[in-house]
């Protein structure tokens, strides 16, 4: 399964871009939605951490990791969405959430925080009415899905979800956070806060356009296009998840990185391992574990890298082979400078 998606993710010519018509409203954002922010986040290095899915041994990796930087103070952490999903039973739902909305805790992290992506929108919009029709909002283009079988398989672990999110004795707070995350965040990497002097990121779940969008896939991204949306959100910077497909392409000015999925493995072979996104300003120090790729900015001199988070294959929430018979791990493309 995952070969096959591989193969047409590849496919020569597959660009399917989801713009505003073909996006559904509720997942209508806007390249508008990264420049709202009156007064952006701002740290010395960011985490950008999409498709963490459930898995709390990632999310303590990921927790040692930000630890192992040497000015914890000056870092901040972004679950972009899709925090949720193999969590599928009462306890691991409460973890989860629990973990994520607490995540700066005791540390002293400069800021943790989370966005929505379409399985947090998903369950939340339906939260309560344990009769209601949950898909999973992945609007994955036909030619990556042609017989639908990832989308039935993930609409069952959503459904799956759902059905937890809606007991009667699930915990009441957790519905009414997701709903209120919002799509987008805007963050500023060095320069304290002067966005002329910093690096401008910001993070989407899928494209700028739509929450659930592909526009930013591995093989969807186009220069013009990325160009225009980060002229418009004023941004260095779009950092993606949503696809399972880890990718970094540097499009003239502009970086756009994907880390593929936190939670799951991203590479066949030796990379077993989750990715997180890591954003750091010109002379921070180095990070905590060796990149498996990046770029450097040259407005900024801001390096952007994909870290891996090393899980041993047991401790990953499903198991290898059956993430992959589920098509959610497929390799990545990698844009090396």
């Amino acid at each position: 399964m995952a070969s096959a998606l591989h193969s047409m993710l590849r496919r020569p010519g597959a660009i399917w871009i989801r713009r505003w018509s073909s996006c559904a409203p509720a997942y209508r954002t806007g390249p508008a939605t990264l420049r709202s922010s009156d007064r952006p986040r701002a740290c010395e290095v960011l985490y950008v951490v999409g498709g963490l899915y459930g898995n709390l041994a990632a999310l303590e990796a990921i927790r040692g990791l930000a630890r192992r930087e040497e000015r914890p103070g000056r870092v901040g952490i972004i679950f972009n969405g899709d925090f949720n999903f193999f969590n599928a039973t009462a306890e691991a739902w409460l973890a989860v959430n629990s973990a994520v909305r607490d995540f700066r805790g005791a540390h002293d992290f400069k800021f943790a925080t989370a966005t929505r992506g379409n399985i947090e929108h998903e369950v939340a919009a339906h939260a309560g009415d344990p009769g209601a029709i949950v898909g999973c909002g992945c609007a994955y283009p036909a030619h990556v899905d042609p017989t639908g079988v990832v989308s039935s398989r993930a609409a069952a672990i959503t459904r799956r979800l759902h059905a937890v999110a809606s007991l009667s004795d699930a915990p009441t707070w957790i519905a009414p956070w997701l709903a209120a995350l919002p799509a987008t965040e805007r963050v500023v990497v060095g320069g304290g806060d002067d966005e002329d002097l910093g690096t401008v990121v910001g993070v989407v779940h899928g494209d700028p356009d739509c929450l659930n969008g592909w526009a930013l896939a591995a093989d969807a991204v186009e220069t013009d296009a990325v160009s225009a949306w980060c002229d418009e959100a004023r941004v260095d910077v779009l950092a993606s998840t949503h696809t399972c497909v880890a990718h970094l392409s540097r499009l003239n000015e502009n970086v756009v990185v994907n880390n593929g999925a936190a939670g799951m493995p991203n590479f066949d072979g030796a990379w077993e391992a989750g990715l997180v996104t890591r954003v750091a300003a010109r002379g921070a120090p180095a990070p905590p574990e060796t990149p498996v790729y990046g770029a450097t900015l040259a407005r900024t001199g801001a390096a952007v890298d994909a870290i891996p988070l090393r899980l041993a294959r047991l401790r990953v929430v499903l198991r290898s082979d059956a993430a992959r018979a589920a098509g959610l791990a497929p390799r990545p493309r990698v844009s090396r400078d």
